[in-house]
């Protein structure tokens, strides 16, 4: 189920006493956990504060002993576990006979990156609650949550200017609502967001360097790859957010050389892949640069230098200076 859609679940059906919401995307698990807030104070009209426990920390005897008391002036309670992925064996235990028999004056939300609960756990959450997972949404459908994130805030941003968002910053949506908050507060009493408004937050160096990083590598211009790669570095751009924008880029070529090897004319591949024309004038080139098996080495590569970066003592610089050197071979 796309997120969207169990959104619209969550608004319109019934409350359940137990909800596990895990994944990559914390920022669905977090919009999942207001809706569930704000549908609770409406059926109940009376504003329910969040007790927030973590799956690190916190005792489980404690977080059951609150989620199992009824409260006395309010009608209702919810109770969020963060890092339920965190718990222990014994600690999952001791939880389950709650599951099997949960207060239904209490909403109990367990969120997390993995899902660590299986058999009986996870059988009971699915039995008296609901289990749902949340991943990063795919490429081309970025755009139309930056929308509704801007939206969210009350302001407006335009397809090319949502697309130059996710071009910088990526398709994780935890990073694009913060960087949107920060747009928000930045153009004020304005409601549109600009092109202008987007470089101007995120400084030039940061703007032209990415788009030239990338722009080089897809073009196979070692030098100019190398140089805009200086540059990202020493304006503090993080190793491992470059290396997601060079992959990212790889994958747009993957994509597109897949249509038109199928015999799709340009212009349709670039409307079923949703790129912006302006996008599309600098990849459709790079599509042509590749072959199948070169895109094969490409994508070797890439994983084996996000391993070097997150495992091995080698300056990110140099693993990434290597990387472009033999992407642009």
């Amino acid at each position: 189920m796309k997120p969207e859609d169990f959104f619209s679940s969550l608004e319109e059906g019934a409350l359940f006493p137990l909800y596990y919401f895990y994944g990559e995307e914390r920022y669905l698990q977090d919009k999942a956990v207001q809706i569930l807030k704000e549908k609770h104070e409406q059926e109940l009209d009376q504003i329910l504060p969040i007790k927030v426990y973590s799956g690190e920390s916190s005792p489980i005897p404690t977080i059951i002993n609150d989620a199992r008391t009824s409260p006395l002036l309010e009608k209702g309670k919810i109770i969020l576990l963060k890092q339920a992925d965190k718990l222990s064996g014994s600690g999952k235990d001791a939880l389950f006979p709650y599951l099997q028999n949960p207060n239904k004056k209490t909403i109990l939300i367990f969120t997390g990156k993995e899902n660590k609960f299986k058999g009986k756990i996870l059988t009971a959450l699915q039995k008296k609650g609901v289990v749902m997972q949340f991943q990063h949404p795919y490429n081309n459908e970025v755009p139309a949550w930056i929308t509704s994130m801007a939206k969210d805030m009350d302001k407006s941003i335009g397809n090319r200017e949502a697309s130059l968002l996710q071009e910088l910053i990526g398709n994780r949506l935890q990073e694009l609502s913060n960087e949107i908050k920060k747009l928000a507060i930045f153009i004020a009493e304005r409601k549109e967001i600009t092109r202008e408004n987007i470089e101007n937050l995120i400084s030039d160096v940061r703007v032209d360097s990415i788009f030239e990083l990338t722009d080089s590598i897809g073009s196979r211009e070692r030098l100019k790859a190398l140089l805009s790669l200086s540059k990202l570095m020493k304006s503090g751009e993080h190793h491992l957010k470059i290396l997601t924008m060079i992959v990212r880029q790889f994958r747009m070529i993957m994509k597109a050389r897949s249509f038109l090897d199928e015999g799709v004319t340009p212009e349709q591949a670039r409307k079923q892949l949703n790129f912006q024309p302006f996008i599309w004038k600098k990849l459709y080139p790079q599509t042509r640069r590749f072959s199948q098996k070169k895109l094969d080495e490409c994508f070797q590569q890439l994983r084996q230098a996000d391993l070097s970066l997150k495992t091995q003592r080698i300056p990110a610089k140099i693993v990434l200076e290597q990387l472009i050197m033999d992407l642009c071979e």
